[in-house]
């Protein structure tokens, strides 16, 4: 985390990020090649305006013993249907009626794809071997007797041009091997069903969600994004691991007492401009990569008791009065808390922050930090008027202090430090 409390990407993670889903896409190649299934064209008089949705095949449609959806149960899908042996080798274009005769008259329970979803086609399906695309007329987004999907859900709308998507329920579905994005629409309500395993990112910024819950969710291979909504409450229900960051900022969240079962964030963890007046870090994730940030928000009680370590943290914009790092010896990152009221900061334990300190603008008179051995990046300290003096320690950068008073044992002022410095 840098002085402003952003957080720098850390390639390890993002690698293994990239090999998961890489690993999962050649796991379901794999299957669908091994596996022989039936493709079920349809005839050869198709619409060509279906965009490809009418693709048609001179093989007679006939029902195997092949047991489909077992093979794509190793790609991920929790337990999908026993019957579906009969895949249309077509996209489904829901808006195009030759299409959707075709898929019909098939009697597949598979397609490729689809696009402008829904209908009562694809409600009777059972899997869509690659990618969602639903239309931008959709206000209440249904998956019926779908279990498997292989690519992306995707729901139009942007910052210039939003949705008018309202609620989506999942239903049946259990995977999704790519993303679900359903970004600058009105959303306020959103049903998991019995969706257990999203190989993508999980993409609801911009929304109007109150309430979220992941209920059975229990990997996620990328990023979740539920950002600029209205949440008040979250429960992350069965999720155990993020692949990516968790976004929940600017929302309307007071309180977090329990991340219950999510132990590892491989990316960020942004819960800043929300409304928390408490935050106790060791209900945190035992895990999160590549820091935390819970700025501008009211949190007045920071509670570090029975944590050691932790990585990078930015409290700033909050109502801090005082700090005490109890037990906690590092700080693999920066630990920004400029813009509180800190009068006193008792470092405790600590001996390592791996990154920056950024205590500027509190009203810190004295700073004690005896067994702080080493801050590896710069010091900040300046808009603390009755600072009149400061040992630096091991500070390993440089320092901002913003005061004329003595200075012990400090490194060269910061490029960055304002004029007056």
């Amino acid at each position: 985390m840098d002085a402003s409390g952003n957080v720098p990407v850390r390639q390890g993670a993002r690698m293994r990020k990239m090999l998961l889903l890489c690993g999962a896409g050649l796991v379901a190649a794999v299957l669908l090649v091994a596996v022989p299934i039936d493709f079920g064209g349809g005839s050869n008089n198709s619409d060509n305006s279906a965009s490809g949705a009418a693709s048609s095949s001179d093989n007679t449609n006939s029902n195997t013993d092949t047991n489909t959806a077992t093979g794509l149960s190793g790609a991920g899908s929790a337990s999908t249907t026993q019957s579906c042996t009969r895949v249309y080798d077509g996209v489904l274009d829901c808006s195009n009626a030759t299409s959707r005769r075709l898929v019909s008259e098939s009697g597949a329970c598979a397609v490729a794809s689809v696009v402008e979803c829904c209908c009562d086609e694809f409600y009777a399906l059972e899997l869509v071997l690659g990618s969602i695309a639903v239309s931008r007329n959709t206000t209440e987004l249904q998956f019926g007797d779908v279990q498997y999907v292989g690519g992306d859900v995707v729901v139009p709308g942007s910052y210039y041009d939003t949705g008018v998507l309202v609620s989506a329920a999942f239903e049946a579905l259990q995977f999704v091997g790519g993303d679900v994005q359903m970004v600058f629409n009105h959303v306020t309500q959103v049903s998991t069903g019995q969706l257990t395993n999203l190989n993508g990112s999980l993409l609801l910024a911009y929304n109007d969600i109150t309430s979220f819950d992941f209920g059975g969710l229990s990997i996620v291979n990328g990023d979740v994004d539920l950002s600029n909504n209205a949440l008040t409450t979250i429960d992350f229900g069965a999720l155990t691991r993020v692949e990516g960051d968790v976004d929940l900022a600017y929302n309307r969240l007071t309180n977090i007492d329990t991340f219950a079962r999510l132990r590892t964030i491989a990316g960020r963890l942004d819960l800043s401009s929300n409304r928390l007046t408490k935050l106790v870090v060791d209900t945190l994730p035992n895990t999160i990569d590549e820091g935390a940030s819970y700025a501008c928000n009211a949190v007045s009680r920071l509670d570090w008791s029975g944590v050691f370590s932790t990585t990078g943290l930015c409290l700033a914009g909050n109502d801090l009065t005082s700090l005490e790092l109890g037990y906690t010896r590092r700080i693999d990152g920066s630990l920004n808390l400029e813009d509180n009221d800190i009068a006193s900061i008792d470092f405790g334990f600590l001996t390592t922050i791996d990154g920056s300190l950024v205590v500027s603008n509190n009203d810190l008179a004295a700073v004690d930090m005896f067994s702080l051995a080493s801050v590896t990046g710069s010091l900040r300290i300046s808009g603390n008027p009755s600072l009149v003096a400061f040992d630096c320690s091991d500070v390993g950068e440089c320092v901002c202090p913003g005061f004329k008073g003595p200075l012990t044992r400090c490194p060269a002022f910061c490029a960055t430090c304002p004029t007056y410095n």
